[in-house]
């Protein structure tokens, strides 16, 4: 099965979660949408035994920087 073959298009982006006191990435959130910003049980309800490999979030997780890497500026930029 292909990307192409999952009943619908989607868009996985990892959110950063960052400690305020330290201003540094801890970890990610997965967060899944559909093109047009449907929300994420839109998709979901889509997943069958068949099709679930295609929402997983580890290997695409797996190539994020180790959350300890990144920083924050003063303007809440990644440094």
């Amino acid at each position: 099965m292909t990307s192409s073959e999952f009943p619908a298009p989607f868009i996985m982006a990892f959110q950063s979660i960052v400690n305020a006191r330290t201003r540094t990435v801890f970890a990610y959130e997965a967060v899944v949408r559909g093109p047009r910003g449907e929300p994420a049980q839109a998709i979901l309800d889509l997943l069958t035994p068949a099709n679930r490999g295609f929402l997983c979030a580890i290997p695409a997780a797996q190539r994020l920087p180790p959350p300890s890497a990144r920083c924050l500026d003063d303007a809440g930029t990644a440094a």
